[in-house]
């Protein structure tokens, strides 16, 4: 697969990008799409994943509602290096390399109908940011490829200001998408600091093992 090989983006929000450097990868949520395209993938929304990673450049703003106004890539030669660029409706210009691309359907904030078990992931969060807050990095659980404590901590202190406790009315913004595996979710919340909402976001995965949810931190990242 090819960047020609994706559906039209144009007209959608960039509502999250995120690099995993650990796993050479980088995802990012793109949506909603217009119909024709929902149409095409059958879900308003696109996880769109790029592996072997080479480059990844997207200039820090504060913009929560950048659309994509034009695609632009290359495939490159047979196992080489893919190009990918998305201009974005606040100016900035988001440009990749990598060696593979995937893309998939999804429906974020789906199962929140479930408002039981949407409560249920605010309290995961919130138990972690409150973590985050006192310094307790070493209590919070984190996916197995996701680092460690220290490289966590690193992404934080490098932050210009700390981190807080969110308004309680700001766990409304979480983003929840069903992953593959039943009972397995990805949760998206935009971080705090005691100025406001920062362009940070913490992203995780929770799984529910015998009736009880179990979250892991999978990273820190500027939205």
């Amino acid at each position: 697969m090819t960047p020609a090989d994706l559906p039209n983006l144009v007209g959608a929000t960039l509502i999250e990008c995120s690099i995993l450097w650990e796993r050479d990868t980088a995802e990012m949520l793109i949506g909603p799409l217009d119909t024709t395209t929902q149409a095409q993938i059958q879900a308003p929304h696109l996880r769109l994943r790029l592996y072997g990673l080479r480059l990844l450049d997207l200039p820090c703003g504060p913009s929560q509602d950048a659309r994509v106004l034009a695609v632009h890539g290359t495939a490159g030669t047979e196992g080489g290096t893919m190009s990918l660029s998305l201009v974005l409706s606040d100016d900035r210009l988001l440009t990749a390399e990598f060696v593979s691309l995937g893309f998939f359907g999804t429906h974020p904030g789906q199962i929140c109908e479930d408002r039981e078990l949407y409560s249920c992931f605010q309290e995961v969060l919130r138990t972690t940011i409150g973590a985050l807050v006192a310094g307790d990095l070493r209590s919070i659980r984190l996916l197995s490829d996701s680092g460690t404590h220290d490289n966590i901590l690193h992404e934080v202190q490098m932050y210009p200001t700390t981190v807080a406790h969110p308004p309680r009315d700001a766990y409304e913004e979480m983003c929840v998408m069903p992953l593959d595996e039943p009972n397995k979710w990805h949760l998206i919340l935009p971080i705090w600091s005691p100025e406001g909402r920062t362009d940070l976001s913490i992203t995780m995965d929770v799984h529910r093992v015998n009736h009880e949810l179990v979250g892991s931190l999978e990273d820190i990242h500027v939205l």
